[in-house]
Parts: C-alpha cells; sequence; structure tokens
C-alpha cells in the first residue's frame, strides 16, 4: 500500500464517520459560524476603511479628537439589536479611531438583559 492510498483511506475513514455522528455535525455547524462571523468582521474593517477613504479622513478625525462623542457613538451602536454594533466598534478600535472607553462602553451596552444572568451567576456561590 502507498502512501497516498493510505492517505485517501485515512481521509475517507475520518470524513464518513464524522458525516455520519452528532459531533461531525457539530464540528461542521461551529466552523461555518466561524467562517461567517470572520466574514463579517472582514466587510466591517472594510466598509470602515472604504467610508474614511471616502471622507478623507474627516470624520475620523472628529471622532478622534473626541472621546466624549466616541463613547456616546459606541454606546448608541452597542443597544443596537445583534452584535453588529460590537463588531463595529471593534473595528474602528482596531483602526485607532476608538478608545478604550469607547470599547468598554460597547461591550456594557451590549450586555443588556444578559448583565442580570451574570450578576445571578457570579454572586450566586457567596450567598447574594
Amino acid at each position: 500500500m502507498n502512501i497516498s492510498a493510505f492517505s485517501d483511506f485515512i481521509s475517507n475513514l475520518v470524513l464518513n464517520s464524522l458525516n455520519n455522528s452528532f459531533m461531525g455535525k457539530m464540528l461542521f455547524s461551529t466552523l461555518s459560524q466561524s467562517l461567517m462571523i470572520t466574514v463579517f468582521v472582514l466587510f466591517m474593517m472594510v466598509l470602515i476603511e472604504y467610508i474614511n477613504i471616502q471622507t478623507r479622513n474627516i470624520w475620523s478625525d472628529k471622532l478622534r479628537q473626541s472621546p466624549f462623542i466616541q463613547i456616546i457613538t459606541a454606546t448608541l451602536l452597542g443597544i443596537t439589536p445583534g452584535c453588529l454594533g460590537a463588531f463595529t466598534v471593534v473595528s474602528l478600535y482596531t483602526h485607532r479611531m476608538m478608545g478604550l472607553a469607547a470599547l468598554v462602553a460597547v461591550m456594557i451596552a451590549t450586555s443588556g438583559d444578559e448583565a442580570f444572568v451574570m450578576f445571578a451567576l457570579t454572586l450566586l456561590p457567596f450567598g447574594i
């Protein structure tokens, strides 16, 4: 048995076992969700760069100069449903258009109703 035939045998064995199992379906689901999020973040970064080029850095300069506007913008993006606002602010943070305070603000605003569950589970071991 040569190496390529052995390699084909192993790959077919692994793929067939993954296709028919719960673990295979879970792995495929996880990889597809990860790919979707990666493409979404890439799209947001390209869109921000495109807007920045089209406005010739006017809006990004105003955003960089005012931490108050950064925090307000991040909070407003954070209260929108879904992860779009958080991904946008993270992209702006990586482009150095928003500071750490804006990043923290969007994460707090995004947590929303989950904060109550997180607080309850965190304080439960202490009997509070």
